[in-house]
């Protein structure tokens, strides 16, 4: 898989990392539209991700979206907050 696409599904809170240890050949995630609190502590497995959409994501997320190492673009609306 090189894209999910989890956008507008509602999720909040945390998000667990164990669905996202085996996408190391993801190179396209969406969490937009999402309420998430706390980043995937597994981020910095996903080598492959190019491209990152989000939305209203709290300031946590900053350390581990640095950890993604091929990150090309960052999407992000009304986040950081």
């Amino acid at each position: 898989t090189t894209f999910r696409n989890v956008s507008g599904f509602g999720l909040q809170g945390t998000l667990p990392s164990d669905p996202f240890t085996s996408l190391t050949e993801l190179t396209s995630l969406d969490l937009s539209n999402n309420f998430l609190t706390s980043p995937l502590q597994s981020m910095s497995m996903l080598t492959q991700l190019h491209d990152l959409y989000t939305s209203n994501l709290a300031s946590s997320w900053k350390m581990q979206i640095n950890s993604i190492p091929f990150l090309h673009q960052l999407h992000a609306n009304q986040s950081f907050r």
